[in-house]
């Protein structure tokens, strides 16, 4: 089942999706095309994370190694997420089992339609996160024109099967929940 989703991406744009919801996933994950696409910011992360397929073989496009940190809309309800940036084979963002686990909506299988509730507390809550959140996203002028930021392709990566180089672990506001997304989605 998809559902239409509205990413902000960058101060004042907003990115139009389908998310595949999909209970077999281990997290929220967008595709690498998509957010190049649509200019969002990543951030490196810092345990790579191998990619697995169904058959339980590695994935082509390599382990996963940026994440990035997205206000999202879907049914008139603004949630945010930390999302796993990767290949994902033609689908655009993946919305996974924590994403059900948290949202919890309700599914009417017959009508092949998914309805949100929303906490008016959690709703102003997320709305002041938000408002600190576009404060501190660039111009879409500063994020073209920054000679630092280079274009992330995950084909350049280690090959399937390869041991990847690990990053070393910096101290950073995202070290516990990157160190729970990484243990989560390897099943720990």
């Amino acid at each position: 089942m998809r559902i239409p989703i509205s990413i902000e991406s960058i101060r004042n744009k907003n990115a139009e999706a389908k998310a595949l919801i999909d209970s077999g996933a281990a997290g929220y994950f967008i595709d690498w095309g998509f957010v190049r696409k649509n200019l969002i910011p990543t951030y490196s992360i810092p345990n790579p994370i191998l990619v697995r397929n169904v058959d339980g073989t590695a994935n082509k496009s390599g382990n996963i190694t940026k994440a990035c940190d997205l206000y999202f809309s879907a049914g008139g309800r603004t949630m945010q997420a930390r999302f796993l940036v990767t290949t994902l084979g033609g689908e655009e963002v993946i919305l996974g089992l924590p994403w059900l686990q948290k949202e919890n909506p309700d599914i009417d299988w017959e009508r092949n339609t998914i309805t949100l509730s929303e906490d008016p507390i959690v709703a102003h809550l997320l709305a002041l996160e938000r408002a600190i959140h576009l404060r501190r996203q660039p111009r879409v002028e500063e994020a073209e024109d920054d000679p630092e930021e280079e274009l992330w392709d995950p084909s350049e990566e280690a090959l399937p099967g390869s041991v990847p180089d690990l990053l070393p672990c910096e101290d950073d506001d995202h070290e516990d929940l990157d160190e729970i997304m990484v243990s989560y989605c390897r099943g720990e």
